[in-house]
């Protein structure tokens, strides 16, 4: 009878010996930090965009937002737009502040903004982390490139649009070319 005790103990003592050692395991890998699964080194990560993606990217979203604006797609437009809508309320105070929609028809429609057609995009350059600078060359309705003489007679040609990504999307800062006049 005192035998079956004594291996029970002696059972009892390597379970618990076992259970400090896997503890112990845990422990010293929580401290140094788990390796990657095999699924976790070739997952592929998502949106996560090269540099190259996101030069594409801001210079996509300028596209699309001169697209949309030329074409009166306001409502579009306004989802690539992530600007000050400051200068359009002023001008438009009939608007709510709130209506960004029609605050960019009125100013295509109303205000004189120029809301071309990009004939081509001359450079793509990445200012920092989320801020892109895209220089821009517009069409005329028949194809040629848009210039302008700005007050001091001076080609402003290519025109320059700031691009942010927040969360892996990419807006426009600016609005459309305001009248020179």
């Amino acid at each position: 009878m005192q035998r079956n005790e004594y291996a029970k103990e002696w059972m009892m003592l390597g379970v618990v010996i076992l259970i400090m050692a896997l503890i112990s395991v845990g422990l010293i890998t929580l401290r140094n930090g788990m390796p990657p699964s095999a699924d976790a080194r070739t997952r592929p990560q998502p949106d996560v965009l090269t540099e190259a993606e996101q030069l594409e990217a801001a210079q996509t979203t300028v596209k699309k937002y001169f697209a949309e604006l030329h074409d009166g797609n306001y409502e579009q437009a306004v989802k690539h737009f992530d600007g000050s809508f400051l200068v359009l309320q002023a001008l438009n105070p009939n608007d709510p502040t709130e209506d960004h929609v029609a605050l960019l028809e009125d100013a295509c429609e109303i205000n004189g903004f120029l809301c071309l057609n990009v004939l081509e995009i001359t450079s793509v350059e990445k200012i920092d982390d989320h801020t892109y600078q895209v220089e821009v060359v517009f069409q005329n309705e028949d194809g040629t490139a848009y210039s302008a003489e700005s007050i001091n007679s001076v080609d402003a040609n290519p025109f320059l649009f700031t691009v942010i990504e927040e969360e892996g999307k990419f807006f426009v800062q600016d609005l459309p070319l305001a009248p020179l006049d």
